[in-house]
């Protein structure tokens, strides 16, 4: 029971503190995360021109002027806000100043009360992890988290889809592809990615899903090399070589 009054008091002495300085940059903090989802998509973005580029999908010319497209639409995203000096300085203080008293007060108790002497109990994943995997994943659930609360961002799925794929995540990375085609707008880009990933998550077949996929991104660009790519592997699975 002692243990929860003082949880609920050091809760309190934060919340007292803190909520006022949430508050105040609330607007700032949602400009800054969606400008860290758009560095995230122009790097994502950039990984799969040069995977495109290495696979002969896309030619050098091609793939430079799809980098300076992508840079430019980086460039015109909206920036973090700038906070004044003196009010990053007051913000700045005032947090300190109560992370200074939870924490001293934190560690008072725990010294008195706590066993700081017994050594502690990392989970078995976090051993076997490496430290890039780990960051991977962080990464991941932070745009998820954005995502569960900002489910009409279409831009970030479209940062998540190929982070899915890069972890064999693929069923995963064609909802993720289809979620950014009907959000942002049907595109044979987006079509062709969801249909590839509908073909990893099929073990390499042609299934229904993959096969409507490439469907759309002919539709809408009967010339794309890589949509007529996997129509060609389509073809060849149904025994028309």
């Amino acid at each position: 029971m002692i243990w929860l009054a003082f949880a609920l008091l050091t809760l309190a002495a934060a919340l007292s503190v803190l909520l006022p300085l949430a508050r105040a940059r609330t607007a700032a903090a949602r400009t800054a995360s969606r400008r860290a989802i758009d560095v995230a998509f122009y790097e994502n973005e950039l990984a799969a021109i040069a995977r495109d580029e290495e696979r002969g999908l896309m030619g050098s010319a091609e793939a430079q002027a799809a980098r300076a497209e992508a840079a430019r639409r980086l460039i015109a995203a909206p920036a973090a806000a700038e906070e004044t000096q003196g009010s990053r300085l007051a913000r700045a203080g005032a947090a300190l100043l109560a992370l200074a008293v939870v924490f001293g007060v934190g560690l008072g108790l725990y010294l008195k009360l706590g066993a700081p002497d017994q050594p502690d109990q990392p989970l078995l994943a976090r051993k076997q992890a490496a430290p890039e995997q780990m960051d991977t994943m962080a990464a991941i659930a932070r745009v998820e988290a954005h995502l569960a609360a900002n489910p009409g961002d279409g831009r970030g799925f479209e940062v998540l889809a190929p982070i899915y794929m890069q972890i064999g995540r693929y069923a995963q990375a064609a909802e993720a592809f289809a979620q950014a085609g009907r959000l942002l707008g049907a595109t044979p880009e987006r079509a062709a990615a969801e249909a590839e990933a509908h073909m990893m998550a099929g073990q390499g077949r042609m299934v229904p899903q993959a096969r409507a996929a490439i469907a759309r991104a002919l539709a809408l660009d009967p010339a794309m090399p890589q949509a007529r790519f996997y129509a060609g592997l389509a073809a060849e699975e149904d025994g028309d070589a």
